[in-house]
């Protein structure tokens, strides 16, 4: 019988370089001054996932991101010219911001600043200064929310701190767009969110979650042997690619899993990602793996897309 390990395939470009086995230095996992070279260097100029236009279908509709490796928060809004649009969540008066403290999502017809009841309307321009004609200044027609990069990629809205990003989305996202852009996210119903505050550093949650190697122990209550059977007991991906600086393995299934009765029963008649028939949705399984149960995308820095027969569900 050929080993798990024997039969896994890595597909990597040929302008990878080769990255060694030596152990990973701890340093860069603990120290502030790393991090801070990488809040510079890397989030500050990459493209970074803040929602799903489903999340604002109407005019006005409106979503508050609080971006910390960013020191920013974002309004993300859809205008009345059904364009979605993002700004600092700032007044170009005193700083104040202009939703209120603790909002997160919303329907407006135009943004005001708790501070001086200025007003700005759904793109972001500057409609109303009260007692505007004191004010030495008369430009105010040229004043505005300021604006943050953004774009759709597949319904995915991503913001980019640079006014003028080195890539385009399309280009930073790359080759993941071949293999992933024809996934239908669009037909799928939003279930459920979650949310914890997790005090790592941020990539050793990305190397948390990018492999099923912890399932049998971690979720051994839920589905210990879903992805672990007895010829692939550490559930070694069948299949990993690499779309730098992205990348995506496929995560193996037990062809005889059984689930117990009553995840069996949550799994009928509620949402899952329990191992099901393939229903032969476009962008998934990319290598046409037998045994598969879903692929984890990995959208650098820190954005993920894993999708399975018949669902999906991200992590920021």
């Amino acid at each position: 019988m050929t080993a798990p390990e024997d039969r896994l395939i890595i597909k990597v470009p040929t302008d990878v370089p080769d990255m060694g086995t030596a152990p990973i230095p701890v340093e860069p996992y603990i120290s502030p001054e790393f991090f801070e070279k990488e809040r510079e260097k890397i989030f500050r100029k990459a493209w970074l996932n803040v929602g799903r236009e489903e999340e604002i279908p109407e005019p006005g509709d409106y979503l508050v991101k609080r971006l910390e490796v960013l020191n920013s928060t974002i309004i993300i809004v859809r205008g009345k010219d059904q364009q979605v649009r993002a700004f600092h969540n700032i007044c170009v008066h005193r700083g104040m911001q202009v939703t209120e403290a603790g909002c997160e999502k919303g329907h407006t017809q135009g943004f005001l600043c708790g501070y001086h009841a200025w007003v700005y309307d759904l793109e972001g321009k500057l409609t109303h200064v009260p007692g505007k004609e004191y004010f030495p200044y008369t430009d105010f027609d040229g004043l505005q929310l300021p604006p943050v990069t953004l774009d759709i990629w597949n319904g995915f809205i991503f913001i980019n701190d640079q006014e003028k990003p080195k890539l385009s989305l399309q280009e930073y996202l790359g080759g993941l767009v071949g293999d992933l852009g024809e996934y239908p996210f669009g037909n799928f119903n939003h279930i459920a969110r979650y949310r914890a505050e997790v005090a790592v550093n941020w990539k050793t949650f990305i190397d948390a979650f990018h492999e099923a190697y912890h399932v049998a122990e971690v979720h051994k209550n839920t589905v210990p042997d879903a992805c672990n059977s007895p010829d692939n007991p550490n559930a070694v991906p069948t299949s990993a690619r690499l779309y730098p600086p992205h990348h995506s393995v496929s995560v193996p299934v037990n062809t005889a899993y059984v689930p117990t009765p009553a995840a069996g029963l949550a799994w009928k008649f509620g949402a899952s990602f329990a191992p099901g028939d393939v229903i032969g949705l476009k962008g998934m399984n990319p290598s046409g793996d037998e045994n598969w149960w879903f692929d984890i995308n990995v959208l650098f820095p820190n954005f993920f897309i894993d999708v399975g027969p018949g669902w999906y569900f991200t992590y920021n």
